[in-house]
């Protein structure tokens, strides 16, 4: 899913830098693109026990320009944990690993996408007619719990009861 979201990034760049079609195949190669990827990948698996527990499934490796190594978390808590712990993390890394040249974290927060819920407006009240009707469905009712139900709910007016 990150290397996926970190290659189209990465596709969405090249072609807003490029004019036309035949200029992004001619001068980007997306081999570039699967090795970036890979790297990334490779680099997200290095990180992981690297960051504190908490932190693990909620940062990722957005880029790498050394000797930085950005890092992309959609918390602000998490972000700020690995500010404060960043010297911690970088000694991890090049103890872990033969990546010794990244003296340096930069945390950005881009928040995961979210959808606009809707304000639903409350059902409106049953008339008259509607109330008279619920009661006699419930009045022809055998069950017992069922009968009960109807006839609260013809009784409220079809507003749901509140719980």
């Amino acid at each position: 899913m990150v290397v996926l979201r970190t290659a189209i990034q990465t596709i969405k760049q090249a072609i807003g830098n490029m004019k036309t079609t035949k200029t992004i195949l001619n001068h980007y190669r997306f081999d570039k693109i699967l090795k970036q990827t890979q790297f990334l990948e490779k680099m997200n698996s290095v990180l992981i026990p690297c960051l504190p527990n908490e932190c693990i499934g909620h940062v990722y490796v957005a880029s790498v320009i050394p000797p930085t190594l950005v890092l992309h978390t959609s918390d602000a808590g998490f972000a700020t944990n690995l500010r404060f712990r960043a010297n911690e993390i970088l000694e991890r890394i090049r103890f872990l690993t033969d990546y010794t040249q990244f003296t340096q974290l930069k945390i950005q927060v881009t928040p995961e996408d979210f959808s606009i819920q809707t304000i639903k407006t409350p059902p409106k009240p049953l008339g008259k007619t509607s109330i008279k009707a619920m009661n006699a469905i419930a009045d022809s009712v055998k069950h017992a719990d069922l009968k009960a139900a109807l006839k609260k709910f013809g009784d409220a007016g079809g507003k749901p009861s509140a719980k």
